[in-house]
């Protein structure tokens, strides 16, 4: 269970989401269980185009000074779905996190992942052809609507704006 000091970072956090424009995401958590965050990705370009992926980020109970729990739900044709990322930025190597990173910049840094070419191998990272990730990309709403329709009905932390993400090949 989350201390005070990591409910108020959380609440911190969630505030400057919903003042802050441009995003490509919207984040969800579970009212029952602070520590479980979800990103609802969309709005991507490339290959990702028409895409919408979930993002599950489980914070630890020491957070922000631990490294959160991250795997994409949704197919993707980058990320193993369900399967735990291991990257310098998640439980794999909480020697190399840092409190100052946030939500937002968690999540950013998974979106850039997803159209990044050169990282292509690692805990959770799996490699098909952009042929496969666009006709996953056309599949995701329908597929997140029938396997996460509690996720995709939870009340969503919204910004004041969305923006369309950067390009992504």
């Amino acid at each position: 269970m989350l201390d005070a000091k990591g409910l108020k970072r959380i609440m911190k956090e969630i505030n400057e989401h919903r003042a802050t424009k441009d995003r490509c995401y919207k984040l969800a958590f579970e009212e029952s269980n602070p520590q479980v965050f979800y990103a609802i990705v969309s709005g991507l370009d490339g290959v990702f185009t028409d895409g919408e992926y979930i993002m599950k980020i489980k914070l630890p109970d020491n957070y922000p000074f631990g490294a959160p729990v991250i795997c994409f739900e949704t197919p993707n044709g980058k990320f193993v779905p369900g399967s735990n990322i291991c990257l310098n930025i998640t439980h794999f190597h909480s020697e190399t996190w840092s409190p100052l990173i946030t939500l937002e910049k968690l999540i950013n840094s998974l979106i850039s992942l997803l159209g990044d070419k050169d990282v292509t191998h690692g805990i959770g990272f799996i490699n098909t052809s952009n042929g496969d990730k666009k006709e996953l990309a056309k599949a995701s709403k329908e597929y997140n609507k029938k396997h996460f329709s509690n996720i995709m009905s939870m009340n969503m932390i919204r910004g004041r704006g969305y923006l369309r993400c950067a390009h992504i090949s």
